[in-house]
């Protein structure tokens, strides 16, 4: 996006940025002046006209010619929920600039939701990010920004094809490792939606935490039970071959302050197709494994193994 856009905070309220649209992405020649002309009569509307059309265009939505402009891709009529799919697209086009830095979403346990530091967008784009704020697609407390549920799985799509892009220059081995601990993951993810007879509601609830937050000490949030009062919070350990895994001291960390709500499930990859396997769960790894010494511990490299075949 051009850099001239750092010179402007907002576009306008959502009225505003509605009424932009409506009048510019019709799918015809559109004549600008007539329309700012007209932008200047309408109550309970903010709008930065000039700042709006310098948005639209840098994001490929119009293309001016003149003193007219035309709609390229996106019409306000074509689609039932207009402002849905502007977000969408605004959205998408950041990830695909790379104007939105990642690797820093995070997931936040108190508000059950996808965040992303402010400064996690690059400055030309700021407008962006405060129309997407205007239209609810993000909330901000200042520091951070918090992803709406609609739209969180384009940012978790876009983590995944990110952090695939880097994982083919891994050596053989670890790639290896990595398609097993995603088979493992899939598994007990799917394993959750089934285990409880949890509401649709609590499904929705239920994530791959790993996607986007590496250093989160667990996989997998769920709950304990229909009743949802508590929380599981779930690494998963998968496996091909001898009964081991790795755990590493972030995730044993974890363990220990969450008690009885942390679970290690272990995954034995040549299992997950028959019918009727579950994994081994372990509830309260750390009393049962670091404390209790059921199981034989390198604490070198965190190597766990069983003290007899499973």
């Amino acid at each position: 996006m051009r850099k001239e856009l750092r010179r402007y905070s907002s576009i306008g309220n959502k009225e505003g940025i509605v009424f932009l649209c409506k009048k510019l992405l019709t799918g015809n020649m559109e004549d600008i002046s007539s329309i700012k002309t007209s932008s200047s009569f309408l109550k309970g509307i903010d709008l930065n006209f000039n700042c709006g059309l310098m948005t639209l265009e840098d994001l490929g939505l119009i293309k001016i010619e003149g003193s007219q402009c035309c709609s390229t891709t996106l019409t306000y009529a074509s689609t039932d929920n207009f402002v849905s799919s502007l977000c969408s697209y605004c959205i998408r086009f950041l990830l695909d600039e790379h104007l939105i830095d990642v690797d820093e979403i995070k997931y936040s346990e108190s508000l059950e939701a996808y965040i992303l530091p402010t400064y996690s967008f690059k400055l030309e784009c700021a407008v962006v990010r405060n129309l997407l704020i205007t239209l609810e697609a993000l909330s901000t407390n200042g520091a951070y920004c918090i992803i709406s549920q609609e739209y969180e799985q384009l940012f978790v799509s876009s983590v995944k094809k990110a952090r695939k892009k880097t994982q083919v220059e891994l050596l053989e081995d670890l790639e290896k490792q990595r398609i097993i601990g995603e088979e493992g993951e899939r598994f007990v993810l799917n394993y959750e939606y089934h285990r409880c007879a949890f509401t649709p509601s609590q499904i929705h609830a239920i994530k791959q935490i790993s996607i986007v937050d590496v250093s989160a000490g667990y996989d997998i949030i769920s709950w304990e039970d229909e009743t949802a009062t508590k929380h599981r919070y779930i690494e998963v350990k998968a496996y091909s071959g001898k009964f081991h895994f790795y755990w590493s001291s972030n995730e044993i960390e974890s363990a220990r302050l969450r008690g009885n709500e942390y679970y290690l499930y272990i995954v034995d990859i040549s299992a997950i197709n028959k019918v009727g396997y579950n994994p081994v769960i372990i509830k309260n790894p750390y009393k049962i494994i670091v404390e209790g010494g059921l199981y034989k511990v390198s604490p070198t490299s965190f190597l766990v193994e069983s003290k007899n075949v499973l």
